[in-house]
């Protein structure tokens, strides 16, 4: 699993990878962070992908594709 803290409480997780990077790297835009694999229990390579917006020890996990209005103006 990789995980990028973005700004305002965002973070992006990418779950089956083999991580590119260490823990507590900084990345840019465009970077690398990892590679699919396959975990051995599935059908084939692939990935999960997580939006997650933590506020006040709430987290609540969103769907990229249709953001709530309220904090689209914060998305990377």
């Amino acid at each position: 699993m990789i995980q990028v803290n973005h700004a305002y409480g965002l973070a992006t997780t990418y779950i089956h990878t083999v991580p590119a990077l260490t823990v507590g790297q900084q990345v840019q835009q465009g970077d690398i962070v990892g590679e699919t694999a396959n975990n051995g229990w599935s059908s084939g390579t692939h990935i999960h992908y997580r939006l997650e917006f933590t506020y006040s020890g709430r987290t609540i996990y969103l769907n990229p594709l249709t953001p709530p209005r309220q904090i689209v103006h914060l998305l990377p």
